[in-house]
């Protein structure tokens, strides 16, 4: 059986710069989408930036766990 996911789970893992990349207003309600399955991982660019390695990877981890399928976007975000 899958782990259930909490939006707030994911949200405690995210960048919480609320920066809209997703298409979301903020990230809480990114995260609200991510249980929901209405979007994808691979939406959020600052996710994928080298700082938040670690953070990325223990949210994938929850991710899998739960059923979901955990995609990174199609292309590298620019560096800064």
């Amino acid at each position: 059986m899958a782990a259930k996911l909490k939006a707030l789970d994911i949200f405690k893992l995210l960048p919480g710069t609320n920066c809209r990349q997703c298409g979301e207003p903020s990230c809480l309600a990114f995260a609200v989408k991510l249980v929901g399955r209405d979007a994808e991982i691979g939406k959020c660019s600052p996710l994928f930036s080298e700082k938040l390695e670690a953070k990325r990877a223990v949210l994938f981890e929850l991710l899998e766990a739960a059923g979901y399928e955990v995609t990174a976007p199609s292309r590298e975000p620019p560096a800064h």
